[in-house]
């Protein structure tokens, strides 16, 4: 089951499944990513967060579940199609550059040279 809490925002409960999104409408072909799953329950009508998946548990296809029901909420952001490093021209985050710079994109430290 899915429950769409906002915008970008998702409940996702099930067995057995994994999930994974396509973005629609002018957002149609852009690249996303998971910005955050975290898993918990709730308590008193309130997600209570138990642990945030890691990058291992969302790529492949999306979070799955096993045989145990779980809830994950999940937050989803379209990505950057380029990234700057100052003095130096922009280049698409989807190829090998040639230039020296480290740029925090996503949550992960990156180097490219």
């Amino acid at each position: 089951m899915i429950v769409q809490l906002a915008e970008n925002k998702f409940m996702l409960t099930g067995t057995l499944c994994h999930f994974t999104f396509s973005p629609t409408g002018n957002n149609q072909n852009k690249p996303w990513q998971y910005l955050k799953v975290e898993e918990g329950h709730f308590e008193n009508g309130a997600f209570k967060l138990l642990r945030i998946l890691n990058g291992d548990e969302t790529d492949w296809g999306g979070p799955r579940i096993g045989a145990k029901p779980v809830v994950l909420q999940a937050t989803l952001i379209l990505r950057q199609q380029k990234f700057y490093c100052p003095g130096k021209e922009a280049a698409p985050v989807n190829i090998v550059v040639s230039l020296t710079c480290t740029t925090y994109l996503w949550g992960a430290f990156i180097t490219f040279c």
